[in-house]
């Protein structure tokens, strides 16, 4: 039995490498060229289509290497303008995407946010519709304002009257809050006055007003334009609404171009929200000598019937501008006696602290004699008592002028000591 199968396997195989040998011979051209194919090296084709892998792996590789150029082009304007030059507009949104996965659960960093924002504002100016559509399109809401506002804005700076359409399509909370960008209110707050009031009376808000510094041309008319807004701003305070922007050193500026101009406005008492009295003498201050500073704010604060009054919104003043002549000469300018003027001045003091404030509370206190102060303070503070913070404000400067503890434990009694 082994012998025949054995027998079987060898004809077998030998009739098939017959057949085999029958097909290839004789030769033929079609035969010649198969095996000269089949022979030949093998050479690299450079018209196949590479493995999306690879691809993918060869773009991002080249994102990295923008985001790179990016990265080392920061505060040099013109070499970033020329890398975001170089970037393909289809390229914008995957090399944005491309920053967002590598955030990962820590979130972007300074420098990612920074390349992303760069990113996205070149892609509006190129592409707005694509960029609007792409940010308006993200999950998160705080995700989604910031990134529709680079947006907006980046299609204001080319074309203000669309960037406002897009303000009032995106910018109005269900709460009627308008979440204006701030680059875009400094442009609306620095129309021409007659162009400024039109266009500020289209966002009215019932959650307050914002004010944002402008930037004034030399013949802007600064009466029109206070004028018009304490207009404004009568009627809209009768229906308990506001203008969501308005500028906020129109009062300011004027009085620092022309001090008796503004002044003489201030006089007629009309309210315009953000200039108010320590806006105008802000600037009225920069051109004035502490004599005439110390005049004007005797006349402006001279209009409140209330005592107290008078004397916070003149400390508002005096305590930011942190000049002891200016102090001086406005205590002797005010009517009534020294020592109850000192007193007013004293007690309105203690509702600010910080910075400038508490430096003007030094030279207030070094106005008074050893005596008055001693009377001034223990006055002041006789019902309540003076609490922490001007405790420490005071105590180091009394001491510095010669007091001793107890009688400073008598000027600034802790509270605790005097029940109301």
């Amino acid at each position: 039995m082994k012998i025949r199968s054995s027998i079987t396997y060898g004809v077998v195989f030998l009739i098939g490498f017959a057949v085999a040998w029958g097909i290839r011979s004789p030769r033929g051209p079609a035969a010649d060229a198969h095996e000269r194919w089949v022979s030949a090296p093998t050479k690299p084709r450079t018209d196949r289509i590479p493995h999306p892998a690879a691809a993918a792996g060869t773009r991002n590789s080249r994102f990295d290497g923008l985001l790179k150029q990016l990265a080392d082009a920061q505060y040099q304007k013109d070499k970033e303008a020329e890398v975001l030059a170089g970037i393909a507009t289809a390229d914008f949104l995957p090399m944005i995407e491309r920053i967002a996965r590598g955030a990962g659960f820590t979130g972007l960093g300074y420098r990612e946010m920074e390349q992303l924002g760069r990113l996205l504002t070149a892609w509006s100016e190129r592409d707005p519709e694509a960029a609007l559509v792409w940010a308006d399109g993200i999950e998160n809401p705080k995700d989604r304002k910031d990134l529709l506002d680079k947006v907006i804005v980046a299609v204001s700076n080319k074309d203000c009257e669309k960037g406002l359409e897009l303000v009032r399509r995106y910018c109005l909370t269900g709460t009627g809050r308008w979440e204006i960008p701030y680059e875009i209110q400094g442009k609306l707050v620095s129309m021409d006055a007659e162009t400024m009031l039109r266009t500020l009376g289209t966002f009215v808000s019932s959650n307050g007003t914002s004010g944002t510094g402008g930037k004034f041309s030399e013949d802007y008319d600064f009466r029109r334009a206070l004028d018009g807004l304490a207009d404004l701003h009568e009627t809209l305070t009768s229906g308990n609404q506001s203008l969501a922007v308005i500028p906020g050193n129109l009062l300011k500026e004027w009085a620092r171009r022309d001090p008796e101009g503004a002044r003489a406005w201030c006089m007629l008492g009309r309210t315009v929200p953000c200039n108010d009295v320590s806006e105008f003498m802000d600037g009225f201050c920069s051109n004035a000598t502490p004599e005439q500073a110390a005049e004007a704010l005797v006349d402006l604060t001279k209009r409140s019937p209330q005592t107290q009054v008078r004397y916070q919104n003149a400390w508002g003043v005096l305590g930011e501008q942190q000049n002891g002549e200016t102090i001086e000469r406005f205590i002797a300018l005010m009517p009534g006696e020294r020592e109850e003027k000192l007193g007013n001045l004293l007690k309105a003091s203690t509702h600010s602290a910080g910075g400038p404030y508490d430096r003007s509370k030094a030279l207030l206190v070094k106005q008074m004699t050893a005596e008055e102060r001693v009377s001034v303070f223990e006055d002041c503070f006789s019902s309540g008592g003076c609490d922490a913070n001007n405790r420490e404000i005071f105590q180091p400067i009394l001491r510095q002028l010669g007091h001793g503890d107890d009688e400073i434990r008598r000027m600034l009694p802790d509270p605790a000591s005097h029940p109301e």
